[in-house]
């Protein structure tokens, strides 16, 4: 039972999730760039000065090594970009989970934090497996370390290849505070590919075990 909850979305969250992309990305994704067999687009969001990023791209390892990855917490800090510290809020199941996260940026910019929930999902048809992320609040939650940021959607969309994986990566977030919308953009724009590729180096670290799915 705890493992059909750690897969399965509710309706509700289904039903929510559907209204979210319908409105947010309408818009079709644009291709900006491409390396080591990574792409990366951008998409409008109506309404918001900031744009949505994806990425996609094959690594070199099965679905549960990279799902593994994605729920391990002790490790991190060791690939997330920026990330200085991750704190699990409440764990309701391997993939249900709320985090607090402290992210370390250059000196004149006041760091930011996040707070959010991850829900995986996995269609026992096709064996894609989806995390989707998002911000929301909590009670245990720290105080904000200089600013607190909202995370609108994020998401990881893991397709079997037999030993390997494709994986896709979205993300459309508001850091908050005073910077610009296009310093803002700018900045984004590189997160699929550096997820990607530290994705691609870190499935390849010793302790890295393969998460059983059903």
């Amino acid at each position: 039972m705890r493992r059909r909850g750690f897969f399965g979305l509710t309706v509700a969250l289904v039903t929510e999730w559907l209204a979210i992309s319908r409105v947010a990305y309408a818009a079709a994704w644009e291709e900006i760039g491409s390396d080591e067999g990574i792409r990366v687009y951008r998409r409008d969001v109506p309404g918001s000065p900031l744009v949505a990023f994806k990425g996609t791209g094959m690594v070199d390892a099965p679905l549960g090594k990279i799902a593994w990855v994605l729920s391990d917490n002790a490790h991190r800090t060791n690939w997330v970009d920026r990330l200085k510290r991750s704190v699990v809020l409440e764990q309701r199941s391997a993939f249900d989970f709320i985090l607090y996260q402290h992210f370390q940026l250059p000196p004149l910019i006041s760091d930011r934090d996040y707070v959010y929930r991850a829900i995986g999902s996995r269609n026992p048809k096709t064996g894609v497996v989806t995390l989707q992320i998002s911000s929301v609040t909590h009670p245990k939650a720290p105080p904000t370390v200089g600013v607190r940021a909202r995370l609108y959607e994020s998401r990881y969309v893991l397709t079997p290849k037999g030993d390997r994986t494709h994986v896709t990566v979205e993300i459309h977030t508001d850091p908050k505070g005073s910077l610009p919308a296009w310093l803002v953009n700018m900045i984004q724009k590189s997160w699929p590919m550096n997820t990607l590729q530290a994705l691609r180096r870190e499935v390849k670290q010793p302790y890295v075990k393969s998460l059983e799915l059903p």
